[in-house]
């Protein structure tokens, strides 16, 4: 059951909201009207299967044979490689999201050890004839996929052997005759789901076994197997969209869920008056320029995608310190990197920056300036650091957006970690993160934040959240953010609770930065990781 609570001091009677003597309200997901869909796990026998045998003439295959086989034979060392396509569409909805993926198959034969075998998905349509043999292969019949042919003998493979893509969708390791299972792994789902979302392109998967040394063949049963239980079995999980056709108490957004995003409709105006726009002067410090006071109320963005009016970023400090010719800087937007870059200030050059919110202090970071966003009693200095820092920072800002780009600019993050302090770490693969406007008083709509990244998997149901309101913490009299409160039975208190950090694994700088979850914007990183931590006692509030 989905269930997610949102802590915050603002309620309204006709929604499904509960107002509380301490004007906080709780919106409880999958407590409420809202229709909960569950993950639904669907099994699958191939709809055809082939082998391809190393052959010149391409004159050889095994369509309605019971074996399937992968390596090299012990007889004349020619390579086989194995061809199974799984019908999705008659048995998962459209639309709906994979969530893992398995394949588990039969060895029934061999005369090697333990062989690496690998699934690899398939470029091409190829077919399924009348031929049947075992590992040495039968005269192809119309229709049949050969080493050579997609349908024998009209239509050909651009290579031979079959067109794939490389590296490998899953790899393990096959010894002695027994069931063996690849995945789940965050290929095989990136596979599947494209199988579904564009099933002109669903041509299955080859597998591919050793194929550098001979006496490495394997056979496997093949569909057409006498015992049903050898046959191969592709295990999907996935969740259906749902589909509403009546009106839904507290479905503000009309998605047919009472979710976060209503929440934050709801929260939107309390939100702009409990997060007033920048009245203290700030400073910004340049190493070896001098330090300067602004005036937060005059600064405009260069980013209106990213803020609403009145909102900006470190960055745009700089940009206002220009307008007023009190520096110069020389500037350019990266769309490779989707950031701005600078330049120059006052004619020298590799400059980044470290700053720190009300209560905490200067750290190094690989936060884009541009995402970095302003708020009072903040403060940034910048100094001149060396290429190769840059380089590498500007590198994974160029993967994140190549990611992006590669997804349909959807952020779709390979590996989401969490860990609590009574459970053990989980790990979600290919986490699709969708926008929530939580923070609607400084975003635009459609910006991604991390704390995206919970509500998302709580909106799919694995696990359970609570967000709670701060307007300070200790020290930290501006903090003016949500909290990540309580994942599943964990719950903070006193100093203990969750915490995150964000990006590359070969980028060692930076990953924890001190900026709060729903500030803190998401790209499209390698991973997002969320973990319990204890710096003190954990008696008291929070």
């Amino acid at each position: 059951m989905l269930q997610s609570t949102v802590i915050g001091p603002v309620g309204r009677e006709d929604s499904v909201l509960t107002t509380r003597p301490s004007c906080s309200i709780a919106l409880v997901l999958g407590l409420l009207l809202a229709p909960v869909v569950a993950a639904a796990v669907v099994n699958l026998t191939p709809s055809k299967d082939n082998t391809l045998y190393e052959d010149p003439n391409g004159n050889l295959s095994n369509g309605a044979g019971d074996g399937l086989f992968v390596g090299r034979n012990a007889h004349n060392g020619f390579i086989r490689r194995a061809l199974l396509a799984f019908d999705l569409t008659s048995h998962v909805p459209p639309g709906s999201d994979i969530h893992s993926v398995t394949l588990t198959m039969r060895m029934a034969r061999t005369t090697s050890d333990s062989q690496p075998v690998s699934p690899h998905r398939v470029l091409a349509d190829w077919g399924q004839g009348a031929s049947e043999a075992d590992g040495s292969g039968a005269q192809a019949t119309p229709g049949d996929a050969t080493w050579i042919h997609t349908y024998y003998d009209s239509r050909f493979w651009s290579t031979a052997g079959g067109d794939f893509m490389q590296p490998d969708s899953a790899s393990a390791s096959v010894g002695d005759v027994g069931f063996y299972t690849w995945g789940t792994t965050a290929q095989m789902v990136a596979d599947v789901q494209q199988w579904l979302d564009n099933p002109a392109s669903n041509f299955g998967w080859m597998l591919i076994g050793n194929e550098t040394e001979s006496r490495t063949s394997k056979r496997f049963s093949s569909r057409e197997s006498d015992n049903a239980a050898y046959r191969p079995l592709l295990s999907v999980s996935f969740t259906a969209p749902y589909d509403c056709n009546t009106p839904l108490a507290g479905d503000l957004d009309n998605d047919c869920t009472v979710g976060f995003s209503d929440f934050a409709i709801m929260a939107a105006d309390w939100l702009a008056d409990r997060t007033p726009q920048q009245t203290q002067p700030g400073t910004i410090t340049i190493v070896g320029v001098g330090a300067f006071q602004f005036d937060p109320g005059q600064i405009v963005t260069v980013r209106p995608d990213i803020y609403k009016p009145g909102r900006f970023s470190a960055f745009d400090v700089l940009v206002h310190l220009d307008e007023q010719g009190r520096i110069d800087l020389a500037w350019h937007f990266s769309d490779e990197m989707n950031t701005c870059v600078i330049d120059s200030i006052n004619g020298m050059s590799r400059w980044w920056y470290r700053c720190h919110y009300d209560g905490g202090k200067f750290e190094d970071n690989a936060v884009r300036m541009d995402h970095y966003p302003y708020k009072d009693k903040m403060e940034i200095r910048l100094e001149q650091v060396s290429q190769s820092r840059l380089d590498a920072m500007y590198a994974v800002f160029a993967e994140e957006v190549a990611r992006r780009a590669m997804n349909d600019g959807k952020i779709i993050v390979p590996e989401v970690l969490i860990r609590g302090k009574t459970f053990g770490e989980l790990r979600f693969e290919n986490v699709l993160v969708e926008p929530h406007n939580l923070r609607a008083d400084t975003f635009r709509d459609g910006v991604v934040t991390v704390i995206d990244t919970v509500m998302s998997l709580a909106d799919r149901g694995k696990i359970t959240c609570e967000l709670k309101w701060y307007d300070s913490i200790g020290a930290a009299g501006v903090v003016r953010s949500y909290w990540v409160e309580q994942i599943n039975q964990d719950r903070s208190s006193g100093r203990c609770g969750f915490v995150y950090n964000v990006g590359s694994r070969q980028l060692q700088i930076g990953r924890v930065v001190h900026i709060p979850s729903d500030w803190r914007i998401l790209n499209s990183p390698e991973y997002v990781r969320y973990y319990w931590i204890e710096l003190g006692s954990c008696e008291g509030e929070h």
